[in-house]
């Protein structure tokens, strides 16, 4: 989601025309700040270097270091070697990317690395690393119409970093794919198969593990004590509102997440989703009012989700997974949770089996269901809606036996009292 400013993508593509990696003339123009940002292609090329920063081996190889140790990697730069972007953080977690292209000594201690800022076209702007603190001070704004702010920091803060060219021409992995995501850092073990977490939407999530270990906001500051476990600021500031990190976790562990609403002032629509190699589980459409608290259980291997509120709320649990012969797409939402509860979802792919635990419902109500299902010849679809949902029910969705092939409708079983026996089954019909 690039809602919150293309930065990070024109500040690596501006690099690599400088650079003559990339030539403007392919966009219609003789530099970068002659382009036309309207243009399709443009902005395809924008986005695509926007999304390396999320991204294995580009995320694993952001260089790190105190303001002088970043002004000394600056200081040797080599358009006709390695080059870099420069993240830079505020102290609300806001990130912003600018290229540099050059080192200024100002006299006394104080040096000037001077950036384009994709924020002020055509002007040269200097960001100040002072070597009698270390520390370090740039000018920006969220936008070009926006006062600009002062921000700044220091060897303590972390708050400067590098992310080399060479990491972004790699062929860059897919956290998704069957095989998918693995650890090249220093903090997980060598080739560890990690899941993606994020949120998308306003709101913080703090993450742990079955050992009290956590990763994420505590106190408005973000703490990572999972081992193996990491995360990615964005490098984003058109609107001022820097999405959450996204979040990397070793996929062998069950979490339990914390979507934390103590700081909003209005409601916002919120998504929490986890991915992994060949599969992914989420909630979608949480309306996160101030101050509300809502708690999801990640059960990865077992392929399970449960999601707890306190509040009146309609999410959406979604499924995705990769199988040999098709794959597959879920969606149950519209479930009524009047005064909170619990609902819990996983996938029995032996079985082809889709399970919906409503056992801590608070009251009875209806969900409606979405299925696709993906070949590599066709791609097929299954709507069903106002499927009765009694509280302390196991309902079964047999979606492996379905196909447009096989248009009877699809199996619903219903456990009514959790003794593991069929008390109803019925057929629903595609309603589409």
């Amino acid at each position: 989601d690039m809602a919150g400013g293309h930065c990070e993508g024109m500040a690596v593509l501006s690099l690599m025309m400088y650079t003559g990696q990339i030539s403007a003339s392919d966009f219609g123009g003789s530099q970068a700040s002659d382009l036309d940002l309207n243009d399709e292609t443009l902005q395809r090329e924008i986005a695509y270097w926007w999304a390396t920063q999320a991204v294995d081996p580009t995320s694993s190889s952001i260089v790190t270091g105190t303001p002088m140790e970043i002004l000394e990697t600056i200081r040797q730069m080599d358009v006709n070697g390695e080059t870099y972007t420069i993240g830079i953080y505020n102290d609300r977690g806001e990130g912003h990317a600018i290229t540099p292209f050059g080192v200024e000594d100002k006299g006394d201690g104080l040096y000037a690395i001077l950036v384009y800022d994709n924020n002020y076209p055509g002007e040269t702007r200097e960001l100040f690393i002072d070597s009698r603190d270390n520390s370090w001070t740039y000018e920006t704004s969220i936008n070009p119409q926006v006062d600009s702010d002062v921000w700044s920091g220091n060897a303590d803060t972390g708050t400067l970093d590098l992310t080399p060219t060479s990491a972004r021409l790699e062929t860059q992995f897919c956290p998704f794919c069957e095989g998918g995501y693995t650890s090249v850092g220093k903090l997980a073990a060598p080739g560890e198969i990690l899941n993606q977490i994020f949120l998308d939407g306003k709101g913080h999530i703090l993450i742990e593990d079955d050992n009290g270990n956590r990763l994420g906001y505590v106190d408005g500051q973000i703490v990572n004590e999972i081992p193996g476990a990491s995360y990615s600021k964005y490098r984003m500031l058109a609107s001022g509102e820097t999405p959450e990190p996204i979040y990397m976790v070793p996929a062998n562990l069950d979490l339990t997440i914390t979507i934390d609403g103590s700081e909003l002032t209005e409601e916002t629509l919120t998504d929490l989703v986890l991915i992994g190699p060949g599969y992914s589980i989420g909630v979608e459409y949480i309306y996160l009012s101030p101050g509300q608290v809502d708690i999801a259980y990640f059960y990865p291997a077992d392929e399970m989700i449960a999601y707890e509120t306190t509040s009146d709320e309609s999410p959406s649990i979604i499924f995705g997974v990769e199988n040999p012969d098709a794959d597959y797409y879920f969606e149950v939402y519209g479930v009524d949770m009047v005064g909170g509860g619990i609902i819990t979802a996983w996938l029995d792919s032996a079985a082809g089996d889709l399970l919906i635990n409503t056992e801590k419902l608070n009251g009875e109500g209806f969900f409606n269901f979405y299925l696709t299902r993906i070949t590599d010849d066709l791609e097929e679809e299954f709507y069903a809606e106002d499927i009765s949902l009694t509280e302390g029910a196991l309902v079964y969705v047999n979606y492996a036996e379905w196909s447009d092939a096989n248009p009877d409708g699809l199996y619903f079983g219903v456990d009514l009292n959790g003794d593991g026996e069929i008390d109803e089954e019925y057929v629903v019909d595609d309603a589409q």
